[in-house]
């Protein structure tokens, strides 16, 4: 557990500001950006309506380092924005941000699906539709129980916005990425992921969770890789990086 208060806070990915505000109102500095006019007028709005001070910029999270050069923060958050971005878009925004933290600032990756897990439960609802190699996912989306999304994909004619908008839906994140942008998993110091952090601190979600197929699941990978960290082999990226 850590206290907010004071601290800076560069939230990626904001929304229409629920997280923005639960941050604010326990006494953070922040600075949240988003992609979406509408949904960052509205966390605006809504933090407005709380009495709260932050620092809005509609931007992309490529632009961080860029706009923001001048600022530090003691936290970074990728809230539920990563699976949003082109390969090169998460590269970039990873690499960005991690180089605003000071030693001891804290990088943190929220709610965005893992690649690794066997169904993706986040966009097409489809099992093992994270492994398939871009181009075949995309022509295997008219499978989908989601009709907006096979329809909306299946109405892209021209091919480079087909795959674009494929990955604003949202396309799995893995520990890949995190290696290439920042640096091999063993130089990073990972000390916290919602999973395990939830099964310390609640024993019924630990019990409950072990008869899980998700947990057998994790358990499957974690003997095959023991090397790699756990949170790696959740259905959803929840990990706290301290930079070292």
């Amino acid at each position: 557990m850590k206290s907010l208060k004071g601290l800076r806070i560069l939230e990626i990915g904001c929304g229409n500001g629920s997280s923005t505000v639960a941050f604010a109102e326990q006494g953070a500095i922040v600075t949240a950006i988003d992609v979406d006019n509408s949904l960052l007028s509205d966390a605006k709005i809504r933090c407005e309506l709380y009495e709260l001070d932050v620092n809005f910029h509609l931007m992309n999270a490529t632009d961080v380092n860029r706009i923001l050069a001048n600022e530090t923060f003691d936290i970074v958050i990728f809230m539920a924005s990563l699976e949003h971005m082109t390969l090169e878009e998460r590269l970039q925004s990873m690499k960005g941000t991690y180089e605003l933290l000071p030693k001891g600032g804290l990088w943190c990756i929220v709610g965005t699906p893992n690649r690794l897990h066997f169904l993706d439960s986040h966009t097409s609802h489809l099992p093992f539709f994270h492994w398939l190699p871009d181009e075949l996912a995309i022509e295997y989306s008219q499978f989908s129980s989601r009709n907006e999304y096979r329809q909306e994909l299946l109405d892209i004619e021209d091919k480079q916005d087909r795959q674009l908008q494929f990955y604003r839906w949202g396309r799995g994140v893995s520990f890949h990425e995190i290696e290439i942008a920042l640096k091999p998993l063993d130089q990073l110091r990972i000390i916290s992921n919602l999973s395990e952090f939830l099964r310390n601190r609640n024993w019924l979600y630990k019990i409950g969770t072990r008869f899980s197929s998700n947990y057998k699941y994790e358990i499957f990978l974690k003997k095959l890789y023991p090397r790699i960290h756990k949170g790696f082999f959740q259905a959803y990226l929840d990990v706290v990086f301290e930079k070292n």
